[in-house]
């Protein structure tokens, strides 16, 4: 049931993608943020930890939720991008969509 939610919000984050309502790496990610256009960020498994430290307090100063989401490869792979430490969706619906499902995959794990 987890790889199935989490899956489905990895095939969500690439059609939010596709739709041009997401934006990758720290820096464009920490701008969208800070300028209110964020909705949800994504941080891979395997972030560098200062990376993904500073996005979290970023995120929790500004109120934008902020998940763990898949590793480097796959967040990359969803965007149609290289390896990608950080997304950020500007997206409600869709930001909202993947956050219910990352969460109800970590409550499953649990």
């Amino acid at each position: 049931m987890m790889a199935n939610e989490k899956d489905s919000a990895l095939r969500m984050l690439g059609l939010a993608t596709r739709a041009g309502k997401t934006v990758t790496g720290a820096q464009g990610c920490g701008k969208a943020v800070v300028r209110g256009k964020a909705r949800l960020v994504l941080i891979a498994s395997d972030a560098a930890e200062d990376t993904s430290e500073r996005m979290t307090r970023l995120c929790a100063r500004e109120n934008i939720p902020c998940r763990i989401a898949g590793n480097g490869d796959q967040l990359g792979q969803y965007t149609g991008k290289d390896c990608r430490m950080v997304v950020g969706i500007i997206d409600p619906v869709f930001a909202d969509r993947i956050r219910d499902l990352l969460d109800k995959a970590n409550d499953t794990k649990e």
